[in-house]
């Protein structure tokens, strides 16, 4: 969505394509979320081996009965630090920069929204952040830790009170704003 006409080479160049590309993230993956795998009882994918070993089965016609069966099963957790920090970037982005990851509207919804504020200054979330770094493994959550960690260090609390964009091809923006003027 962001091309040479974005920002490139202009005033804080590398800034504008992180924050863009963390709207982008945002935008197609949604809020961090945390995958997990609980242990159940009676419910979820049955774990046999578990089962037959840990509890004792009760005889019937058909065969043996158990009445627990030991199980996983895997959720996706939104409710962590990473998420919280993910959704207070977002949260401070999207009245900035939203618009130009969608054209005009808000990236906020009812679950960002609803998302609790990160606990702890700039420094804590970015302790935290890295110490998650050390524990994910898939693609996108390295790329999002990674660039969030980037976004804060970058802040250090100075906020986004000034926003300059430059592009280096303006007729790029000029048609977009006559389609979006002219019939």
């Amino acid at each position: 969505i962001y091309s040479s006409e974005l920002g490139e080479g202009g005033y804080e160049g590398q800034q504008l394509e992180l924050i863009l590309s963390l709207l982008e993230d945002y935008s197609l993956n949604g809020l961090y979320s945390q995958r997990v795998t609980e242990k159940t009882t009676n419910s979820g994918k049955a774990d046999w081996q578990k089962t037959i070993s840990h509890s004792s089965p009760f005889p019937s016609k058909t065969g043996p009965v158990y009445l627990n069966v030991y199980g996983t099963r895997r959720r996706n957790l939104s409710e962590n630090e990473v998420a919280r920090i993910h959704a207070d970037v977002i949260r401070e982005l999207d009245p900035v920069l939203g618009w130009a990851i969608t054209g005009g509207g808000s990236l906020l919804d009812q679950i960002l929204l609803g998302t609790s504020a990160p606990s702890g200054d700039k420094e804590y979330q970015i302790a935290r952040l890295e110490r998650a770094l050390s524990s994910v493994y898939s693609d996108r959550d390295i790329f999002l830790i990674e660039s969030l960690l980037r976004y804060l260090r970058e802040q250090r609390g100075d906020g986004l009170s000034k926003q300059v964009m430059g592009l280096r091809h303006f007729h790029g923006m000029w048609e977009n704003m006559l389609n979006n003027c002219l019939k």
